[in-house]
């Protein structure tokens, strides 16, 4: 705790005020490391862009040509029983996409194999609604920066903890401020195995 004093120049006077400034250069977006902290007023400033070519993308080819779907590839371990990778399609099951404010939920259910993820995306705080951009350096929802935004998904209802990962919005339309139109890709890591990565595109009454 700074010692205050009345005597011009003291020592601990120094100290108290040396206290002083540094409170104030962090509130004001500094910090003692020096790497500047956010200084949008508690907002960040998006998705990144241009998208980083060098992202993970499903093989040509790997996913159907019209049509929802989402496509997924994970370790076998994961989810026994279960052979990656695997593209789910309302033919097989069911594919749903809603948006409510800054999250997005994707639900795909192949029946065939015994097959459900569930994902959940958040855009970070600040941003009405997801948009095309690069979101990275992410955690899971319970331990996500909220100026980065989270990612969290599960398969037959097994999740991981820590979560790390990304997403990528190529693609989103929204009409009349509902969502119509999206294709996100994504790369979750959990600890003990490889990471997981899929890809979801969706179009509303389009199967």
């Amino acid at each position: 705790m700074a010692t205050w004093t009345t005597r011009h120049g003291s020592r601990a006077e120094g100290r108290a005020w040396s206290s002083l400034a540094l409170a104030l250069a962090v509130a004001c977006g500094s910090s003692s490391s020096g790497v500047p902290q956010d200084s949008t007023g508690g907002q960040s400033s998006g998705p990144m862009l241009p998208i980083p070519a060098s992202l993970w993308r499903p093989p040509a080819g790997a996913t159907p040509a019209t049509g929802s779907y989402v496509y997924v590839e994970m370790d076998a371990g994961f989810t026994v029983g279960v052979t990656y990778p695997r593209v789910v399609t309302p033919a097989t099951g069911s594919v749903g996409v809603t948006a409510e404010g800054g999250a997005l939920s994707v639900a795909a259910t192949d029946t065939v194999v015994g097959l459900a993820l569930r994902g959940v995306f958040n855009t970070m705080i600040g941003h009405p609604r997801l948009d095309e951009g690069y979101y990275h350096d992410l955690r899971g929802i319970a331990d996500a920066d909220p100026l980065r935004g989270s990612l969290d998904v599960t398969l037959n209802s097994r999740g991981c903890a820590p979560v790390t990962g990304w997403f990528v919005v190529d693609h989103v339309f929204y009409f009349n401020g509902r969502l119509t139109a999206m294709d996100l890709r994504f790369e979750q890591r959990c600890p003990g195995f490889g990471p997981m990565h899929g890809q979801v595109h969706w179009t509303e009454n389009l199967t």
